[in-house]
C-alpha cells in the first residue's frame, strides 16, 4: 500500500488526484448500493456514455420525446410508461458535461423522477485513472463524439499523442463495470426473492472504441450473462487520428482483429440462447441528440413520491 502511495504522488498532481478518485470510486459500491434499496429498483439501466443525459431524460420523460427510436426498447423490457420502478445508471467521465448532468439529477429528484446514479467517470475493466483529451472545443455538444479521447493515465504518449501532447487535458477516474453490473443484479435479486426473471437490466454501451475491451471484462468476470440486452454502438475498427503510411500492415492487424471481435461476439451470443440471457442490439438512437427540451419542474411531479 505504501509503495502504491508513492507511485500516484510520483504522478502529476491531475493524475494523482484522478487516481485517488478512482480509488474512492470503490468506495461508491456502499452508495450504489444504498441507492439500490432506496429507491427499490424493479429495473435497471446502465446509461454507460450517457454524454447529455438526453437517453436517461427518455425514459424520464417519455411525452418529451415522441418518436425515439429507445422508447420502444424501453416497453418491450420495462412494460409501459412511466417507469417510475427503473433505475438509471449514468457514466459519463468528460467533465465539460457534468455541471449540466448535476442539474439534471437535482432537477429529475425534484420532480420525484425515476431514480439517477451517476458515476463522473470512464466505465473501465479496473479502477483507475485516464487522461481525457479534449480535441474540440470545451463543452462542444456535437453529435460527432470523436473529438473525446481517453488514454491511460502515466502511460507512455507517442504517435498522434504526442503530436497533441500541447492540447490542454483532464484525467479522470475509470470505475470497474463488472462490479456496477454484479451490484445491480444482486440487487434485483434480494428485491425478487432470488429470481430475476421478472426484473431486467438494459445497458447503451457508446464508450468511443473502447467496446471489446469492455465486452470482454464482462466475460471473463462473469457479468455480461447478468444483463439482458445491450445496446451498442461500434466505433471504427481503426480510429481516426492513427494516420497510417503507406503499407502499414499494424493498421490493417488492428482493424481486422476488432472486427473479428465484434464477429465473434455475435456468434457466441447468438449460440448460447437458454444459458446465456444477453443480448446484443447494434442500435443507436441518436434523436434529440442536443437535447433541446426544458429541464423538469418539481411542480410537475413525474412520479409519486415513494411512501
Amino acid at each position: 500500500m505504501l509503495c502504491a502511495a508513492c507511485a500516484i504522488l510520483a504522478l502529476p498532481d491531475p493524475t494523482a488526484r484522478a487516481l485517488v478518485d478512482a480509488v474512492v470510486a470503490q468506495r461508491e459500491d456502499v452508495s450504489l448500493e444504498r441507492f439500490f434499496s432506496r429507491h427499490n429498483c424493479s429495473h435497471v439501466y446502465l446509461d454507460v456514455g450517457t454524454n447529455l443525459g438526453v437517453q436517461i431524460r427518455k425514459l424520464a420523460e417519455p411525452h418529451k420525446y415522441t418518436g425515439a427510436p429507445i422508447l420502444g426498447r424501453f416497453r418491450s423490457l420495462f412494460g409501459s410508461p412511466p417507469w417510475c420502478h427503473v433505475c438509471a445508471v449514468g457514466f459519463e467521465p468528460n467533465p465539460a458535461h457534468h455541471q449540466r448532468l448535476d442539474e439534471l439529477r437535482k432537477r429529475l429528484r425534484a420532480a420525484s423522477a425515476p431514480p439517477f446514479y451517476l458515476f463522473r467517470a470512464a466505465a473501465s475493466g479496473a479502477d483507475s485513472a485516464m487522461g481525457f483529451l479534449q480535441t474540440g472545443h470545451q463543452g462542444d455538444h456535437s453529435r460527432h463524439k470523436r473529438t473525446q479521447r481517453l488514454k491511460l493515465a502515466g502511460s507512455l504518449e507517442s504517435g498522434a499523442d504526442a503530436y497533441n501532447a500541447s492540447r490542454p487535458r483532464d484525467y479522470v477516474p475509470m470505475v470497474d463495470l463488472a462490479r456496477v453490473v454484479h451490484t445491480a443484479h444482486t440487487s434485483l435479486m434480494e428485491k425478487h426473492n432470488g429470481q430475476r426473471a421478472a426484473s431486467k437490466i438494459l445497458m447503451k454501451l457508446d464508450v468511443e472504441g473502447s467496446e471489446n475491451s469492455i465486452l470482454l471484462h464482462l466475460v471473463r468476470s462473469q457479468a455480461l450473462c447478468l444483463v439482458d440486452s445491450i445496446q451498442i454502438e461500434w466505433h471504427n475498427a481503426v480510429p481516426d487520428w492513427i494516420v497510417p503510411s503507406q503499407g502499414d500492415a499494424g493498421v490493417s492487424m488492428l482493424a481486422n482483429v476488432t472486427m473479428e471481435v465484434q464477429r465473434l461476439f455475435q456468434r457466441l451470443l447468438s449460440a448460447t440462447q437458454g444459458s446465456c440471457r444477453t443480448r446484443l442490439d447494434e442500435f443507436d438512437d441518436e434523436t434529440f441528440y442536443k437535447d433541446g427540451q426544458r429541464l423538469p419542474s418539481e411542480a410537475v411531479p413525474i412520479c409519486q413520491p415513494s411512501r
